[in-house]
């Protein structure tokens, strides 16, 4: 799996920055799934209203997962020049 973080508002042919993330992601079960839904209901907190009704209409579907990032790809042309990425590997505890 890959997740990409950037600032959608760059403009194409100016300095970009971004990064990706590489690793895996496995089904959240437990006190890591109660944990993530709290926090993104703190994060966006008509999100708890909105599960609460549908629960309550249809039944909750959705599924909360966890990714663990394995190696990480950067692109910075402002601090490293153009086209130029730093690639690293992640250690996991």
């Amino acid at each position: 799996m890959a997740i990409t973080i950037f600032r959608s508002a760059q403009a194409w042919g100016n300095p970009d920055r971004g990064m990706q993330l590489f690793g895996s992601c496995k089904e959240a079960h437990g006190k890591l799934a109660v944990r993530a839904e709290q926090t993104y209901a703190s994060r966006f907190p008509a999100f708890k209203k909105w599960k609460d009704d549908l629960e309550r209409e249809e039944g909750f579907g959705l599924q909360a997962y966890r990714f663990m990032p394995a190696s990480v790809k950067l692109l910075d042309e402002p601090k490293f020049g153009g086209g130029v990425f730093i690639i690293a590997s992640l250690k996991t505890c």
